[in-house]
């Protein structure tokens, strides 16, 4: 699933109110640019005007565990802000296992929303009993936590993210930032090294 259509999808849900390194260890962390945050019109087919000067939503690091029967990823932030009325954050997260698999996490919150719902999505299904998640405010950091039987239990996984803003009104803007690449997003999340059960 594209980038844009996690925001669209997120968007849409009216109920919801890195420098890699080798891993073949259960814990990775990957390093991205600061001060990387682009933006496009909501209607725009890109998303690259540069915004140096923004901090919220300037994704620093993704850093995922890969335990014994869960996967946890929490991406950390320059500035975590609870979003004014009528604009919405978005977090999303994709996963690629050795199989092949693919299971996207979407999580949207929104003014009296503060910790959202997140949302799982792989092939046709839309259910994984036992996913979490947890917006830190205070430690600029979103968290999932997945059971690893919702992704077929893998032996290792690739991981992505990205987050961004979508701000309200005829000349709102989608502030974007992917974890694994610098100064860009692109249609796909990109996806970071192995990350083997530990």
């Amino acid at each position: 699933m594209t980038l844009r259509k996690l925001i669209i999808l997120a968007v849409a849900a009216p109920a919801l109110a890195l420098i890699p390194v080798a891993a073949n260890a259960a814990n990775v962390t990957t390093h991205d640019a600061a001060h990387d945050v682009v933006s496009g019109g909501q209607e725009d087919d890109t998303i690259n005007v540069p915004e140096p000067l923004r901090r919220e939503g300037d994704v620093l690091s993704l850093r995922v565990n890969h335990r014994a029967n869960v996967v946890r990823v929490t991406m950390f932030e320059d500035q975590l802000t609870r979003v004014r009325k009528g604009d919405m954050a978005f977090h999303v997260f994709a996963l690629r296992t050795n199989e092949g698999k693919r299971a996207d996490v979407s999580l949207l919150t929104q003014k009296g929303k503060w910790q959202g719902k997140a949302d799982f999505f792989s092939g046709r299904t839309t259910k994984c009993r036992g996913l979490r998640s947890n917006v830190d405010y205070a430690k600029n950091s979103v968290q999932v936590t997945i059971p690893r039987r919702c992704l077929s239990n893998p032996r290792w996984g690739e991981v992505g993210g990205g987050t961004g803003v979508l701000t309200e009104g005829e000349a709102g803007r989608i502030y974007a930032d992917d974890a694994n690449l610098d100064a860009k997003v692109e249609d796909d999340i990109a996806f970071g090294p192995r990350v083997r059960r530990g």
